[in-house]
């Protein structure tokens, strides 16, 4: 920025020096490759410099637009071809710092889809209407398959045993959207075996706030 407030002061073209165009994407690169902080100050020092310049055109100091006759075809042309090479590497960058957040982003996830393997084996959704449960399961490779099968709510099937007031307090969080913990559920194995299960959930929203599924 110093650079071009100083073309622009010692060649007297103030505000109408070709090279203003840098002030306006100098902040948006410093923005993405620094921080909010740091584009803040530098769109405050860009304005600083353009008031400098009006101020010294104002009072006679630069001519100003008057040299503008003296441009010649060729030299304004390379400044505006310079300014969208500018442009066209100020977007590249963004883009650059746009697609390492997607990266982080996804490896996070990918992190997070590991530990859950780990953690549980088997993950379900209860669709909006309470009435039908999607399974996934673990595969070998650490990842959730989702199963053919659609079952039913998981109080209306077969093997499945909650304890009433269990189930009369789980009915009601899922009626009024709200997450659920350590839900205690029993089922009864093919041999007879009861297997024992504690439960923790929460509901999935779309962008306009509509109940998608609950998912455990």
């Amino acid at each position: 920025m110093t650079l071009v407030a100083l073309y622009a002061g010692f060649s007297g073209l103030g505000l109408n020096a070709p090279a203003i165009g840098f002030a306006t994407l100098l902040p948006m690169a410093i923005c993405a490759a620094v921080g909010m902080r740091s584009g803040v100050i530098t769109a405050v020092a860009s304005v600083a410099s353009l008031l400098v310049l009006a101020w010294a055109e104002h009072r006679g100091l630069i001519s100003g637009a008057g040299l503008l006759a003296d441009l010649g075809l060729e030299r304004r042309l390379a400044n505006h071809m310079l300014l969208l090479g500018a442009g066209l590497a100020c977007g590249a960058m963004v883009a650059q710092v746009l697609l390492i957040h997607r990266r982080a982003g996804a490896e996070r996830e990918a992190r997070f889809v590991g530990l859950l393997g780990i953690a549980v084996d088997t993950y379900w959704e209860l669709d909006a209407t309470l009435s039908a449960t999607t399974i996934w399961r673990r595969d070998k490779d650490n990842r959730f398959v989702q199963l053919e099968q659609v079952l039913p709510a998981p109080w209306d099937q077969a093997d499945s045993r909650f304890e009433a007031a269990d189930l009369a307090a789980h009915k009601a969080d899922l009626a009024a959207r709200r997450p659920f913990r350590d839900l205690h559920a029993r089922w009864v194995l093919p041999d007879g075996r009861i297997r024992h299960d504690h439960v923790s959930g929460e509901p999935r929203f779309d962008a306009q706030g509509a109940l998608l599924a609950i998912g455990a």
